[in-house]
């Protein structure tokens, strides 16, 4: 059975047996029980467990294997070391598991091992297992609540897959309050069988599925994440992510929680960029975009925005806001709009974006409003503020724009601003399918949000072929450190490796034995050992060095210094400095080389610009990042200045992926710093490390 109908029989089961069924309360077996049988669910459900006759007065089975029908879905909800053998057992007329059961990879050693066998089996028995350690699975479409979380979404086309089975079931509490629906929630738990990655596949192919929000604390499969939610965007559907771990302190608790591995958060930053994933910065925005993903089509014009409000504040707040984003414009009405807008106002009120309707409004001024705002051309969307006044009756404005939302195209966002005077028609809204924000500042972040991300195209997932390049001295070179126990590289050697690749780098002279006649003035003077990384931290470089003499002196310190008999001294050439940049590449261990390109010199800790690049990475998608990025300044020509070459750092990041892609055995390279000029000079790499 391929992936996406095994997918399939898991969220929609015809059948399904529970393993681990109880009648005692507070039991996960009972709650499931409870859960599934009190549904909607119109399939066959079978209890299983060894230990009792009968539950609710159903027949209860020893074992699946004496399930004389067809069993779509196996629920487990045992013991952790009774889990392995009924899987094998159920596995002879069952292949879609949840596993609820806890006690694997998330402790000890030995639940990472029971987790292994349990792997080990999907993979020979080609078992499609969702868990351990989960929630389990709500489909309101099925009407299937194949969980113990208490609570029901309501039926909506928002799939919710979360790593944390708690949040879930909060999110499923607060949709309620709140009107937002689902197509799906699921809790993936250790996900050993089924990551985000299957599921973000399966419901980019899932017609009553169009936002896919995910609560993640990793990601696994680094390129095959990247390429199911690349199809998932090309099928119109927008994935937003909630995920954790942005602190040291977080990625500990996750490795405690999960006993998985995450990505440093710049990756996890620079991986959302680049596939054009929506990151929810707090458990919050996932109603947000929920609701308004609900209400705002894909792709749909909604840029251009008109404020109609009772209160001039809250106008001039939403209108600042909006200038603070590109792609939102205050849009003008049309003069004769405006027209018929001062002809049914009071004089007071403004006719012009935003619309005041002062404090006294009633249904009838907010009515002529927003009529006027829907039949201009120039606005895509209406704002609508309301704070509770004498005399504005909010519950019948609130129904007057539910029935309207329902007759245009045009979005209307609404935000009625206070606490009891306005919750009924704040309810009114939610559940007229309005999107509603207590404040409006959220709402016009997340609509620029959503509008970005809609028109943004993805770079190019192709595999970088790399059997064409040239490696040989490369590959000489690292076998030599690695039959020298893994030793870094001397700088003569990473000249060598840059040279094969195509990366300019400094000239140099080895003065360890001697000084040579043939060396330039000025010049600097440097330790090079494998061992020292960071030779200006410990008084290994001297500069400027001017005459021999010079030199002579410069040695004889660095020798004294340095009495390691590994550590070499070299000359380098003292290089004109106009820009200073840092390359580097670091093997990211889900995602896999990773360049980063920033602003090097004394300013980098303060001034921090970087753009970093995830693998796999192409010359156009490097180009427009940098042209359009935090370093774009550079390639602009900003102020009078003659821009910098872009292609030359194109290529290096490149030559970085190349050598990375083709040299698995490198963890880490180090340019600092690279030398780039605006004039026909062309960069050079002052120093190089290579990490292995």
């Amino acid at each position: 059975m391929n992936q996406k109908k095994s997918i399939e029989k898991l969220l929609k089961p015809n059948s399904i047996a529970i393993v681990g069924a109880s009648e005692k309360e507070g039991k996960v077996g009972n709650m499931l029980v409870k859960n599934i049988t009190q549904s909607s669910y119109q399939g066959e459900v079978f209890f299983v467990n060894n230990r009792a006759d009968t539950i609710n007065g159903q027949k209860v089975y020893d074992s699946t294997l004496q399930i004389e029908q067809e069993i779509d879905l196996a629920i487990i909800a045992t013991p952790a070391f009774t889990v392995l053998d009924i899987v094998r057992d159920t596995s002879k007329k069952c292949t879609q598991f949840i596993i609820i059961s806890a006690g694997f990879g998330e402790t000890d050693e030995e639940g990472k091992q029971r987790e292994k066998e349990l792997k080990d089996l999907a993979i020979e028995k080609n078992l499609t297992i969702l868990g351990p350690n989960c929630l389990g699975i709500l489909s309101p479409e099925w009407g299937l609540n194949a969980s113990f979380a208490p609570g029901f979404p309501p039926v909506g086309d928002t799939a919710f897959v979360s790593q944390s089975g708690a949040l879930a079931v909060a999110l499923i509490d607060k949709a309620n309050a709140l009107n937002i629906g689902f197509s799906h929630v699921l809790s993936i738990g250790n996900k050993m069988s089924i990551s985000e990655t299957e599921l973000i596949e399966y419901f980019a192919q899932d017609e009553n599925t169009n936002t896919i929000i995910l609560y993640l604390e990793s990601v696994t499969k680094g390129i095959d994440f990247l390429q199911a939610v690349k199809k998932a965007r090309s099928t119109g559907k927008r994935v937003v992510i909630l995920k954790s771990g942005k602190s040291d302190e977080a990625q500990k608790a996750i490795a405690l929680h999960t006993g998985s591995l995450t990505s440093g958060d710049a990756v996890t930053q620079a991986v959302f960029d680049k596939i054009g994933i929506v990151r929810a910065q707090e458990i919050n925005d996932i109603f947000v975009f929920a609701s308004l993903s609900h209400t705002l089509k894909y792709r749909q014009k909604a840029s251009n925005i008109a404020v109609v409000t009772n209160a001039g504040g809250p106008g001039v707040i939403v209108t600042d806001e909006l200038a603070t984003y590109k792609n939102l414009n205050q849009a003008s009405l049309s003069g004769e709009n405006s027209k018929k807008l001062a002809d049914k106002l009071p004089q007071a009120a403004s006719v012009h974006n935003p619309i005041d309707l002062l404090g006294d409004a009633g249904t009838q001024r907010y009515k002529y409003a927003i009529d006027t705002c829907v039949d201009d051309e120039n606005i895509d969307t209406i704002v609508v503020l309301l704070t509770p006044q004498e005399g504005t009756p909010a519950d019948e404005i609130a129904t007057y724009i539910v029935n309207k939302q329902k007759e245009t195209d045009k979005l209307i966002i609404t935000s009625f601003i206070g606490g009891f005077s306005v919750s009924n028609a704040q309810k009114i809204l939610r559940e007229g399918n309005v999107f509603h924000t207590e404040t409006p500042s959220v709402a016009i972040s997340a609509l620029s949000e959503l509008i970005s991300n809609d028109n943004f195209s993805a770079p190019s997932l192709n595999e970088i072929d790399i059997q064409n390049l040239k490696n040989q001295k490369t590959k000489e070179v690292l076998d030599i450190a690695k039959k020298d126990g893994n030793r870094g590289l001397y700088f003569c050697e990473t000249v060598e490796i840059a040279k094969e690749y195509g990366i300019a780098i400094s000239d140099f002279w080895d003065i360890t034995d001697g000084i040579k006649d043939d060396i330039i003035y000025p010049c600097v003077v440097k330790v090079d050992d494998p061992h020292i990384l960071h030779k200006s931290d410990r008084g290994g470089v001297i500069l400027p060095i001017n005459s021999i003499e010079e030199l002579k002196d410069a040695r004889e310190i660095l020798k004294n210094r340095f009495r390691e008999k590994t550590a070499k001294i070299i000359v380098q050439p003292l290089a004109k400095i106009q820009t200073e940049l840092i390359l580097g590449m670091k093997r990211d261990p889900i995602f896999g080389p990773v360049v980063i390109v920033g602003i090097g010199g004394i300013y980098t800790e303060i001034i921090k610009k970087t753009e970093i690049f995830v693998s796999p990475v192409h010359r156009g998608e490097i180009k427009n990042r940098l042209l359009s990025g935090k370093l774009s300044f550079l390639f602009s020509g900003v102020r009078g200045q003659k821009p910098y070459n872009a292609d030359e750092i194109v290529e290096i990041v490149l030559a970085l992926q190349s050598l990375a892609l083709k040299n698995p055995q490198i963890s880490e390279i180090d340019i600092n710093p690279l030398l780039v000029y605006n004039s026909s000079q062309s960069a050079n790499a002052v120093d190089m490390k290579i990490v292995l």
